[in-house]
């Protein structure tokens, strides 16, 4: 077992060091090609985030005003606090 987690960890020294020996060597109009992907990959993540942060909120507001209805239906919001 020990010899299959040391042979996979080998391999993916090797994968790492051939990726930054590619990214070393590439001409300028690759690295930019390189960054401009990702950086279309990271745009699209906080895209995505800021969709879930905004159904979030809209989904706690949505329950808080439920909740105020619901208390005001249940006579607690009829002096004004």
């Amino acid at each position: 077992m020990t010899g299959a987690w040391y042979g996979a960890g080998l391999k993916v020294q090797q994968e790492f060091q051939q990726e930054t020996k590619a990214r070393r060597e590439a001409t300028p109009e690759e690295q930019l090609t390189q960054l401009e992907d990702r950086r279309r990959v990271l745009v699209g993540k906080r895209d995505g985030l800021q969709r879930k942060i905004a159904d979030l909120k809209s989904r706690k507001d949505l329950i808080n005003a439920d909740s105020l209805t619901e208390s005001k239906e249940a006579g607690y919001g009829k002096e004004g606090r």
